[in-house]
């Protein structure tokens, strides 16, 4: 595997981490916000 391609592959390992993240923390997000609105419905 030449330089290059490991750099890219490294590239892409750190944006599916980022994109990983993303997600989660937007899950978590949604998830909590949910609970607050059942939380003032009941």
């Amino acid at each position: 595997m030449n330089e290059s391609k490991l750099g890219n592959e490294i590239k892409k390992a750190k944006n599916l981490k980022e994109w990983i993240k993303k997600l989660y923390v937007t899950n978590l997000w949604a998830i909590s916000w949910n609970s607050m609105g059942k939380n003032e419905r009941t």
